[in-house]
């Protein structure tokens, strides 16, 4: 489990995907930062996984030199969730929110489950 006394609002945007305590994923919105900064909240952040990028549309490949990767548009991850973006290393993205705000720099839209 994610130790919420590490998560900082300067690392979250409005519309990012965190979870309560029974699992449940919700999306921050104004007032959910403002509880994050107080430091007395129930968020957690969300670990990335094969069935979150499922979610939000990558493409699972079984490339015969890397491995198993996962790709949308030009954004590839491999198994370990290191990002490759274009040919060049990203670093590790490890969290669900680390992906959306990511993807938003990146491509200047949100990152949203179909």
């Amino acid at each position: 489990m994610t130790n919420n006394r590490d998560m900082k609002t300067t690392e979250l945007r409005i519309g990012n995907i965190l979870e309560l305590p029974n699992k449940h994923p919700v999306q921050i919105s104004i007032d959910s930062l403002k509880e994050i900064e107080s430091g007395i909240h129930p968020y957690q952040k969300i670990p990335l996984t094969e069935e979150w990028l499922l979610k939000f549309e990558f493409e699972k490949i079984n490339h015969r030199i890397e491995g198993v990767i996962y790709r949308r548009e030009w954004l590839n991850f491999s198994e370990t969730f290191l990002v490759d973006w274009r040919g060049g290393y990203i670093g590790r993205i490890q969290y669900v929110h680390q992906l959306q705000n990511l993807y938003f720099a990146l491509c200047n839209e949100e990152l949203v489950i179909k």
